[in-house]
Order: structure tokens, then sequence, then C-alpha cells
């Protein structure tokens, strides 16, 4: 099953989750309310290992927790603590090389939380490594990465032309041998589908780590805290991990926030939502909390709220259940489930209709390249055809929608139907 998707979990092990993910030594964990099996299996797919076996070892509770959970944990800690010594060996090797070749880049994400906001960089494991690159570089670094033996994924997209000065691409996935991967991410810092907009101030109030005996730079704890909440509202919520990364930053790293600048850049940048939101779920599911200012200040306008409500119910991501969730960051294709709920809920709306009117009428670099058309090939026809072909998948997803909400329909009406034919 895709990583990034929920698995249905029974009371019992979301209660022994949420209390793990919190990070807290000193909060009580129900272990007996949870099924060890089903258990093992949540905290592994939710990343969570690292922290139940240090809860293990090191919590004043430690002696609650079950003998056999308990060895358990120590081999799965184990097993990933070899594969995380082998990625940080090739991650070093990674590093080594794009700093010597002068590039600039960033470590965000996984390796560089472990190393800044984790009491022990062994309880954060991570499968694949994130580096933020200027686009202007995304040729260089993929020379680089592929001498090293990383391969592009069949569909990491190579950058178009640009089309209305705010458009980025999002990100390049490369894999090396050893499974590690490498997320190659550019001016998009903020995973809203645009170019963040005070791109050159999140590299200046970069600050620099150690990784693997290295000094390499990562983002300044207020934006890393913007990051981290909209990466996680971004996907859904689909690992507590994520949740567990801000947890040890607001609740062990306060005296390093700067919440007046968190303010002003999700001000800035119009990240209210994923700010806003991810916030209230570090509250309602493991009990941290930020200032009622900085909540306050990051509340999205009602309408906002009111179709966020909508498309992920509140309700539902605190059940830690299976649930369908829309794309929410912008990209022109596909309508109904990126396109328009990206634009009814997230900000920069006014960047993202400029984009979309350009779009219908792009520059000619930008055309040959999407329709991957040879040199000779004329331009002018798809100046023709390529708004009426827009038009045309954006109504033909319409019909498909209407068509499958109709299906739907009957499907929930059959009970009814079979209950009149009884009493008929």
């Amino acid at each position: 099953m895709d990583r990034l998707e929920r698995v249905a979990v029974s009371g019992g092990v979301r209660a022994a989750l949420l209390a793990l993910a919190a990070g807290d030594l000193s909060r009580p964990v129900p272990w007996k309310s949870a099924d060890p099996s089903e258990l093992l299996a949540a905290l592994s797919r939710e990343g969570l290992i690292g922290l139940a076996y240090r809860y293990a070892h090191e919590s004043p509770h430690a002696g609650a927790v079950p003998p056999a959970v308990v060895e358990r944990l120590r081999e799965a800690h184990l097993a990933i603590s070899v594969r995380l010594a082998v990625s940080c060996h090739v991650m070093g090797t990674v590093l080594r090389t794009l700093e010597r070749s002068a590039t600039p880049f960033l470590v965000v994400k996984g390796p560089a939380v472990a190393r800044t906001l984790y009491p022990s960089p062994w309880l954060r494991a991570f499968g694949d490594v994130d580096i933020i690159v200027h686009q202007r570089d995304w040729q260089a670094v993929e020379e680089l990465v592929v001498r090293m033996g990383f391969a592009p994924d069949r569909d990491a997209r190579v950058p178009m032309p640009p089309l209305s000065g705010a458009d980025v691409l999002y990100e390049r996935t490369y894999r090396h041998p050893s499974r590690l991967a490498l997320d190659v991410h550019y001016d998009d810092i903020l995973n809203c589908g645009l170019s963040t907009r005070d791109v050159d101030g999140f590299w200046q109030r970069a600050r620099s780590i150690d990784i693997e005996g290295l000094p390499v730079r990562t983002l300044a704890p207020a934006d890393q805290l913007i990051h981290l909440c909209a990466h996680a509202h971004y996907h859904g919520y689909t690992r507590l991990i994520w949740l567990s990364d801000l947890a040890f930053l607001v609740r062990d790293h306060a005296d390093e926030l700067d919440w007046a600048r968190v303010i002003r850049t999700v001000r800035g940048e119009e990240a209210r939502v994923p700010v806003y939101y991810t916030l209230r779920l570090l509250d309602a599911m493991l009990g941290v909390t930020v200032p009622a200012e900085v909540l306050a200040q990051a509340r999205p306008d009602r309408f906002r709220r009111t179709v966020h409500e909508r498309l992920i119910p509140e309700r539902e991501l605190l059940a830690l259940q299976p649930m369908w969730r829309p794309d929410l960051s912008f990209y022109f294709l596909p309508l109904l489930k990126r396109l328009v709920p990206d634009l009814l809920v997230m900000g920069r709306r006014r960047d993202k209709l400029g984009y979309l009117a350009r779009m219908l009428v792009p520059p000619g670099p930008w055309l040959r390249r999407y329709y991957s058309l040879p040199p000779s090939s004329p331009v002018w026809p798809q100046h023709i055809l390529h708004p009426l072909k827009l038009a045309y998948h954006y109504a033909s997803e319409i019909v498909t929608a209407a068509r499958l909400g109709r299906l739907r329909l009957d499907e929930d009406d059959l009970p009814y139907l079979r209950r009149a034919r009884v009493l008929g």
C-alpha cells in the first residue's frame, strides 16, 4: 500500500500512537488497550519506531511496556538503524559532492530535523534525503547526482520554460542502488505549487548544522516550522512522525522560535491554511500548543475554513482512518481533485489566476516542450489547439465526475428501493 495512505486502526492503537508520537517520556501510554502486532505495524507505517523504542527504555513508565513489545521494538529499531546507517553513508557522499561543486543547497525535513530537533538523530528514521536548490541550478545538480549513481524517476519532469514568472518545478526524485531516494526541491519551499515569494529571505536566514561531519545549511527555526506545516498539510497528515517533528520543535526548542517572524512569513506567503490547520492538529492530537496569538494571526477567512472542513473534515483527520483527500498544491491538472480545491482553499489566488490566464496563450518554447515537438515542427497549430484541448479535458473530467456522482447516488438508494419493494 502507498506509504502516504492511511490504514485503519483500532481505538486502542490510535490512543497509543498519539501518546508515543508526542515524544513526551512522562506521558502514560495505554499499552494494554492496543493489540501488539497491530501496534507494531502501525508504528512502522507512522515512522514512530524510534520514539517507541526510546519510550520503552527511558520513560519513567517503561515498566508498563509489555516485554514482548519491548523485544519487538528492539529488533525493529536495530533493523531501521542498520538501514539508516547505509543511508547516512550515501547521504554524506552526496552532500560532500554538492559542497565541493559550490552549488548552494539546503538540507530539509528528515535528516535536518533528526539532527536539530530530536534528542538523538537515530530516533528519527528517513527513507529519502530532501534538499532545496535554486531552480536555475537544476541541471547542474542533476549531472552531479547522476554521476554518483542516482537515476531520476521515470515520471520526473524536466523543468518547463517559465510561463508566468511565479511557476516553478515542484521536485525531481532520484534513486540510488542502495534504495536511498534523493528529493530535489526548487524555489517552492512551502509546497504551494508556485515559487516562494521571499526565496532570498529563506536562504539568508538559513543556519549551519553538522551532518555526517560536514557543515551544511538548513532552514532557520521559524522557516522550518512553516515548511514542516506546509509539508504535513500537503500530504494530508498521513504520517504522525511529521507532527512529532513539530512537537519537538515547538515544545523543546521554543526558545529558538521567532514567532513574530512566523507571523510575518505566513502573511507574506499567504500560508495561513497549512500553518493554521497543522498547528491545530498538533494541539488536538499531541497536546502541544503554540501561543494563542500565533494561531489567531494564522487563522484563514471564514470561506476558506468552511471549504477546508468540507474537503478535509477535522473529525476524520483526528480518527486516523482512511479518507479521501484533495491535492492542495497548485497545478492546472486535474481540475476537480487539485486545481479547484486549491483555488478555493489555499492562498495566492491572484498569482494562480495570472498563471491560468497565461496558460491559455502560452509562449512557443513552453508549447514545444509541453507537447514534445521536434525543432522542425511548427508551433502555431498548438497555439490554436492548446486552449481547446484544455477545455475538452476539463469538460470530460466534469462529465465523468457527474456520472460517478449519479452512480454513487444510485448505490446509496439501493437499500431504500429494496425496502420499498418489500413493503409494496
